[in-house]
């Protein structure tokens, strides 16, 4: 599936679509898991909507692994994957998937018809 990167960042499709964004969700909950203890999914998803945390935590992880990509011209698609991986770890694959499509541009168009 193609992301909505913008021209010049295609690495940034990588490094999304790889085990990194997984790896750095299960470090992250691993480090605090009191930090997502009793939410359900919808308090899960505006707290990962209000904060820039985890974002912020992404790009250092990612610079701390060799990796120097500046994410600020793709911060709702980063956040999304961010959300996405996160919710997999905390309640499962359906919740994945439900974030990762919720704005795919080719299911919006086949559902517009």
């Amino acid at each position: 599936m193609p992301l909505e990167v913008t021209k010049g960042n295609e690495s940034l499709e990588y490094i999304l679509e790889s085990g990194v964004v997984g790896h750095f969700a299960f470090e992250q909950i691993d480090r605090n898991p009191k930090a997502f203890q009793g939410l359900n999914m919808e308090q899960f998803q505006i707290k990962m909507q209000k904060d820039s945390f985890y974002l912020k935590q992404f790009e250092k992880y990612l610079l701390k692994e060799g990796i120097d990509i500046v994410l600020s011209k793709n911060t709702d698609l980063v956040n999304r994957y961010l959300s996405a991986e996160f919710a997999r770890q905390l309640f499962g694959e359906n919740q994945y998937y439900q974030i990762i499509l919720k704005d795919d541009i080719m299911i919006k168009a086949v559902l517009k018809k």
